[in-house]
């Protein structure tokens, strides 16, 4: 999540975390106002992030020797009002994949990977848009579809209708695809949800174990919550 003109907007990570760690959306919400001493990432979490990038990097060079028309927004990622604009641009051209697609719609904001045209009819033309993402996992996880639940309902603001599938391209190379509509009635509750707990602002929440906490940037504020608290789980096995 992040400030802007006075407003808060909403990742698809901020919904995914919220799914997972309701205290984190505490967190995160306090540290807007008031920032907190995030933990520095370990040489495993610097890894995993650079075997990403290169994930990433690896499916675009794929893309660009499989398509003529390949549009870049990586370059105006610093300015998401022209990030955005250059991404409705970009569709409105008919470019057959847009890298780092961008989109505003208050009070979310989304950065997805690439977005792949289809033949299937839209307000563009005779053509629209399904969302790809790529993930180091060799599995599709719930957390993936939840994103790409994120980006595909902000995509359809722009092209008029929901897209008809949604694809992750998982660390061994694999495509996977996901109806959207088998999956929307659940996103739209999770949203409705996470919408809800905004308007709480700082609930009193308390950090629970799980299994993404060694990774998670508020990990010091909960160990030295638990140490404090002599919670339970400081006791090993």
């Amino acid at each position: 999540m992040q400030k802007k003109d006075a407003t808060i907007l909403y990742s698809a990570s901020d919904i995914v975390s919220f799914l997972d760690c309701e205290h984190k959306t505490t967190l995160d919400l306090i540290d807007l106002e008031t920032p907190l001493p995030k933990a520095e990432d370990d040489d495993e979490a610097m890894l995993y992030q650079k075997k990403g990038f290169e994930h990433e990097g690896s499916y675009v060079e794929q893309l660009k020797k499989k398509f003529t028309s390949f549009a870049d927004i990586s370059a105006y990622k610093g300015d998401i009002d022209e990030a955005s604009i250059k991404t409705v641009e970009a569709m409105r051209s008919g470019a057959d994949i847009i890298y780092q697609a961008t989109f505003i719609k208050h009070p979310f904001l989304g950065h997805a990977d690439f977005l792949k045209k289809v033949p299937h009819p839209s307000s563009l033309g005779d053509y629209s848009y399904e969302v790809i993402d790529t993930k180091l996992a060799r599995n599709p996880k719930a957390r993936f579809i939840i994103q790409l639940c994120f980006y595909s309902e902000l995509l359809r603001h722009i092209q008029g209708h929901d897209p008809l599938l949604m694809h992750v391209v998982l660390g061994d190379g694999r495509e996977e695809s996901f109806r959207c509509a088998d999956y929307s009635k659940y996103y739209a509750t999770l949203k409705e949800r996470f919408l809800k707990r905004m308007q709480s602002a700082h609930s009193g929440t308390y950090p629970e174990k799980h299994d993404h906490c060694d990774i998670c940037r508020w990990r010091n504020i909960c160990e030295e919550q638990w140490i404090k608290d002599d919670h339970l789980n400081q006791v090993a096995n």
